[in-house]
């Protein structure tokens, strides 16, 4: 039988015992015979039940299951006196996280008021955070998840502690906190050779309403730990966008030996890894993470990277990677910089196009992105939920180049549709209208060209497909 099934009967036991042992009709105890009788007699429950079957359900040792028409006709007689919602029956099937934010949006009583459905929109996608304390680099993720029909907020979160070694490694990274330039910071932490001293996953579910916002973060391995993070302050931008996310992480107790002291948070040098990254953590400090969809195509760098586990993590979170994705900034290709001298090395020594395609992508390498297709590289890669990589550049401003050298270079197909049916050319041109209505002219512009240039890369893709002798200017006008 399936876990939802099981679930559902053990949700229903326990419910249906405890409505027996809390509830009278009419100064009368709730029996098994009792129960039976207000099932089979009553017009709003179709079927039939015994007092038999009733204590086989309510009994957790009973070796066979309940037949589909018993759940059916418990759940019938919960939903009739107001003693389940229907809501909960639906929340079976979800995933364990998305259950636990439910009770908590009950619990702590998550209404569905304008200002508490607009924060929890606003709160849906990802946020990143870095902390450096010599020798220490703390890189933090947080993705949330905002449930729309539940009013609930589900959410997981990354943490990776490196080591880094070296005084101009460190000024670059100080520089980028500093600025809070973390677009380029994977690329950085790459190039440099910071080394990875320990990967933390959790997942869990969040409450967000007009007097809290907390998330309850549970560890997936026993050596890991979990954490409460409870936001202080939510700073907004003029276009009302989360800006900013402050507040502090209940990172726990930890075992010190005798004689041992926590390092100082200025200082952590002496510190071991472990206890560097509880001590880190404890300052939350998030912002909207500047990333492209295309950015989580990461693949190890040799085969001493392994990153099936970080693959898997996120292959695992379907609808996290949704919400407020922005474009990457590119960074000017300096060839007196060590970082690219650092990236044509390892690109060099990557065996195939497809390989150099997705570190291109990830580093923002246009040069090496063109070199890759020049290879022969698949054009028409599927990354994220499915689609062609041409969506993923066509629904980023500021990509028009690299999507110029994918349809020119590559020889991409065009005619490929998205889930709703649409061509790669639709989604920036709602975009475009989305950021001229908010006044953001500079956006608009970046997704108009995308679309523009794809509308008529599309046309001319099915006049030479399908042999077609109409003027081109007749088809498409730019103006």
């Amino acid at each position: 039988m399936p876990q939802s099934t099981r679930e559902l009967i053990k949700f229903l036991a326990v419910s249906l015992a405890s409505f027996m042992a809390t509830n009278r009709q009419n100064n009368q105890k709730w029996t098994k015979s009792r129960v039976a009788d207000y099932i089979s007699g009553s017009t709003d429950i179709s079927g039939s039940i015994s007092d038999t079957t009733i204590g086989r359900f309510l009994d957790p040792n009973y070796p066979q299951e309940p037949s589909p028409s018993s759940i059916r006709m418990v759940s019938e007689f919960l939903l009739h006196h107001g003693w389940i919602s229907q809501n909960q029956l639906d929340l079976i099937d979800r995933k364990k996280e998305v259950q636990i934010a439910a009770a908590l949006s009950e619990f702590f009583n998550a209404g569905d008021l304008a200002p508490d459905r607009e924060l929890r929109e606003k709160l849906d996608g990802s946020f990143v955070s870095y902390i450096l304390r010599v020798p220490y680099l703390l890189e933090t993720t947080l993705y949330v998840t905002h449930h729309h029909d539940e009013r609930l907020i589900s959410c997981a979160e990354t943490m990776r502690l490196f080591k880094v070694n070296g005084n101009q490694q460190i000024k670059v990274f100080t520089k980028n906190i500093n600025q809070k330039n973390f677009g380029g910071m994977e690329s950085t932490i790459k190039a440099v050779g910071a080394k990875l001293v320990i990967e933390h996953f959790c997942s869990g579910a969040g409450v967000a309403n007009s007097g809290l916002v907390t998330f309850l973060m549970k560890a997936d391995k026993e050596t890991t730990f979990s954490s409460v993070i409870s936001l202080d302050s939510i700073n907004m931008n003029d276009a009302k966008e989360i800006c900013g996310l402050s507040g502090s992480r209940n990172r726990g107790w930890i075992t010190l030996d005798e004689d041992e002291t926590l390092a100082p948070y200025d200082n952590i040098s002496k510190a071991s890894p472990h206890h560097a990254l509880r001590y880190l953590c404890g300052r939350v400090e998030y912002y909207p993470q500047l990333i492209s969809e295309v950015q989580h195509m990461r693949v190890a760098e040799n085969s001493k990277g392994d990153d099936s586990d970080v693959r898997k993590f996120y292959g695992s979170l379907p609808e996290i990677t949704k919400g407020k994705q922005h474009e990457k900034q590119n960074m000017d290709e300096d060839v007196n910089d060590p970082f690219w001298a650092r990236v044509d090395e390892i690109v060099s020594k990557t065996e195939t196009p497809d390989e150099k395609i997705k570190l291109a992508i990830e580093w923002g390498s246009l040069k090496h992105f063109k070199a890759a297709l020049e290879e022969g590289a698949d054009a028409d890669m599927k990354i994220g939920r499915g689609y062609p990589l041409i969506f993923a550049f066509a629904a980023t401003s500021g990509m028009h180049e690299w999507t110029k050298a994918l349809v020119e270079i590559g020889k991409c197909d065009l005619s490929c549709t998205d889930e709703y049916g649409m061509l790669p050319n639709h989604r920036p041109a709602v975009l475009a209208d989305t950021w001229e209505k908010a006044g953001r002219k500079e956006l608009s512009d970046g997704f108009l060209k995308n679309s523009l240039y794809l509308q008529e890369q599309q046309i001319k893709q099915h006049i030479e497909k399908h042999g077609i002798t109409q003027r081109y200017d007749d088809w498409f006008d730019p103006k």
